[in-house]
Order: structure tokens, then C-alpha cells, then sequence
């Protein structure tokens, strides 16, 4: 029945963005209790890496127009954003209201490891078409998924 009810609000660009929109509202939502500023910063980081991936996943999807210039940005966002990973998770902090995983700083090489190809990937991100985001998307939606199944509390 679940099934049905997704393939239902999914057939629709339009409520494919609304859900989007709703599930980062509630995300934010949740994230403005935090009251660790390095926890929070980490956060912030994440948000913004989401926001952009969100941009290029739109544009590849067709629900959002083509913009090389946007692209682009978007694209240097990932890449600064993914380059910062090691040095936000350095320090193990934690807030109640975190959604990471204490086993980041157990397992920190491999951390680094994911860290490092989603860094690759959004440097090898080619945004000058759709075509192209269509291509290069998997990969970098791969190295997300990677570091977030590993270190990340699940259904967050």
C-alpha cells in the first residue's frame, strides 16, 4: 500500500518538489535545536551540500530550468563543502539532537576515505548540460549515500 501511495506523489514533478520542500523544512526544523556550535557548523555544512546536490538533481530531473552559471556554483559548493568534511568531524563533539554517529571517529581513516570521493566526485561533476549532470549524478549521490549508511543514524 505504501508503495502505491509513493509511486502516487511521485508521478508528479510538482508534489516531488513539495515533498522535497516539506522534508527540508522539517530538517531544518529539527537542526535549529542544536546548541553546539561545532555540531552546527557541521550541520550548516550538510544543509548546504544537500541544497546544492538538490539544485543539480532538479535540473538533471527537468524540474527546475537548465542554468550553466547555477550549475556551476552549485558544483563549487559540493566541492568546498566536501573538501571542509574532515576538518568540521574532526573534533567529536556531539548534541543530543545530532543525527551522526559516534563510530565517525572510530573508523576516522574510512571517514576520510568517503570524505576524499565525494570530494572526487564533485570535482568530477561535469555541469554543462543535463546530459552530462544526468551522467555524473550517480557517483556523487553514491559518495553521499556511502558516508551517510556508515556514519549517519538511519532514517535520518
Amino acid at each position: 500500500m505504501m508503495n502505491s501511495i509513493v509511486r502516487k506523489f511521485t508521478s508528479n514533478p510538482f508534489q516531488i518538489s513539495m515533498i522535497c520542500l516539506a522534508l527540508g523544512a522539517s530538517f531544518a526544523l529539527a537542526h535549529s535545536e542544536i546548541e553546539n556550535p561545532t555540531v552546527l557548523k557541521r550541520v550548516h555544512a550538510m544543509e548546504d551540500m544537500e541544497e546544492a546536490r538538490l539544485t543539480l538533481s532538479e535540473m538533471a530531473q527537468g524540474l527546475r530550468g537548465f542554468d550553466a552559471l547555477s550549475a556551476e556554483r552549485a558544483r563549487a559548493r559540493l566541492i568546498q563543502q566536501s573538501a571542509d568534511l574532515p576538518k568540521l568531524f574532526k573534533s567529536p563533539q556531539m548534541d543530543p539532537k545530532t543525527t551522526a554517529l559516534q563510530v565517525i571517529w572510530g573508523n576516522w581513516r574510512d571517514f576520510k576515505v568517503k570524505s576524499n570521493k565525494m570530494k572526487k566526485a564533485s570535482k568530477g561533476l561535469n555541469v554543462s548540460s543535463v546530459a552530462s549532470l544526468r551522467t555524473g549524478l550517480p557517483a556523487l549521490e553514491n559518495a553521499c549515500q556511502a558516508c551517510h549508511r556508515a556514519y549517519r543514524q538511519a532514517g535520518q
